[in-house]
């Protein structure tokens, strides 16, 4: 069926018109919840750069103990963290409003599905980097 006279009152809709506004609709909200979630991770990398690190870093003075240069590499990004943590204070709100609109955009423009895939590997790369970090810290 043509909809030459789509814009008249009672007017059914296509197919498409419903997919793009049922996406627009709900674009903002997933990319709202995708940016609680990647704070969330952000806090437990922040939380770990912040508390455990500098644990290691104590254990690892201890005369005897083996350092690598990974174990090196990470203590040097904690030591910058700990020292300069306004800096992504400051940067926080900048990236996560960068993140929503990349979001939004990803579930206005293609699919939702898409858009929550994509926060989904953000997050899961950002809580990566603590499990790989305490896996070379042990061994």
């Amino acid at each position: 069926m043509s909809h030459n006279a789509s814009f008249q009152l009672g007017a059914e809709t296509s197919d498409a018109e419903s997919a793009t506004s049922f996406r627009g609709r709900w674009a903002s909200t997933v990319a709202a919840a995708t940016i609680v979630v990647h704070f969330l991770a952000f806090l437990v990398v922040s939380g770990w750069w912040y508390l455990i690190v500098p644990r290691v870093k104590q254990e690892l003075d201890k005369p005897g103990a083996v350092v690598t240069s990974s174990h090196v590499f990470l203590i040097q990004q904690s030591d910058f963290f700990v020292n300069y943590w306004y800096l992504f204070v400051l940067a926080a709100p900048i990236l996560l409003a960068c993140d929503f609109l990349l979001i939004r955009f990803i579930g206005k423009e293609f699919r939702l599905r898409a858009a929550v895939a994509s926060g989904v590997i953000i997050a899961m790369i950002y809580l990566a980097y603590p499990v790989a970090g305490s896996y070379i810290l042990n061994h």
